[in-house]
């Protein structure tokens, strides 16, 4: 099942392992030296302006994380509701 964390892009829940607080994630010191890592590697991408989120995603080629517009609360509600649901659909709640 797939999510939509902001401007179009769809991602795997299967892929998902974290989807953090953009403001808590800056204030944590590890957080903060792993996001800046995936960064020097290319490893990230901004989806849009006024990030509240970071969802990261394990891919085949390793980590990766989305910088979302899309608060974490409605992030956490969408994988929610597609685990529950339970369908093959993609969920574009607000």
């Amino acid at each position: 099942m797939f999510i939509h964390i902001g401007e179009g892009r769809m991602v795997d829940t299967k892929e998902i392992v974290a989807i953090l607080d953009m403001r808590s994630a800056r204030e944590a010191p590890d957080t903060r030296e792993f996001l800046w890592a995936l960064e020097s590697e290319g490893r990230t991408e901004i989806l849009g302006e006024g990030n509240r989120s970071v969802v990261l995603v394990r891919r085949r080629d390793g980590q990766f994380g989305y910088y979302s517009p899309i608060q974490t609360v409605t992030l956490q509600g969408r994988c929610d509701q597609a685990y529950f649901e339970g369908k093959d659909d993609s969920i574009h709640g607000n």
